[in-house]
């Protein structure tokens, strides 16, 4: 008959109350162990939740975790959680830039294409001004110059709007995913601060 033996001892203890904890598993058939032993550690921090450890490192907990040791260990926690909160907010500062530059790219865009409407206007205007003090012959030869002209500054145009649409597309794409980086940096950062006050809230 197979019967599984698990052995569990105090593995040691560091200045900051950490308590290592060293679970040994034997496999025994009729009382006689089968094959090599199998080891896992762990370590318990001051103010971890210690219900499912053995009653002998329970007892070590309440020696080993003096009120300095967990104040020291929530310290270090709070710590990390500023260093994180500061790092994410540096991020989001880095996406708010990149946002402006790519705003302040966007209304160049328009402004150009603002102009380059009002040079074309002024164009169209001055060719219309050679085709009434043109003769009639000069004026058909003008005129057939003209709907070139005005062709092709209607399909620069045509392609000056499809730019203008890509990059408006682009930027709400850009818009979108910096939306959903900073969503999920600050869902990172309530759920570090839910654990946090979790495990205080469990130290009590």
């Amino acid at each position: 008959m197979f019967e599984e033996q698990t052995i569990t001892r105090f593995d040691g203890v560091d200045e900051f109350g950490n308590i290592r904890v060293k679970k040994v598993t034997r496999i025994l058939k009729n009382g006689v162990q089968v094959g090599s032993d199998t080891y896992h550690r762990h370590v318990i921090a001051p103010g971890d939740d210690i219900s499912n450890e053995e009653p002998h490192i329970q007892a070590m907990t309440r020696t080993v975790w003096t009120p300095e040791n967990v104040a020291a260990h929530t310290a270090e926690l709070l710590a990390q959680l500023v260093t994180e909160r500061a790092a994410i907010q540096a991020e989001i500062a880095e996406l708010n830039e990149a946002k402006a530059a790519r705003e302040a790219a966007i209304v160049g865009f328009q402004q150009a294409t603002a102009q380059a409407e009002i040079l074309q206007a002024e164009e169209q205007e001055k060719y219309k001004q050679m085709l009434v003090k043109a003769s009639d012959d000069r004026a058909r030869e003008l005129r057939i110059q003209t709907d070139e002209a005005i062709v092709k500054m209607a399909a620069e145009e045509v392609r000056r709007k499809e730019a203008f649409q890509q990059a408006a597309i682009v930027r709400q794409r850009d818009l979108e995913q910096q939306a959903a980086q900073e969503a999920a940096a600050q869902v990172r950062f309530q759920e570090m601060v839910r654990q946090e006050v979790a495990r205080q809230a469990g130290t009590k």
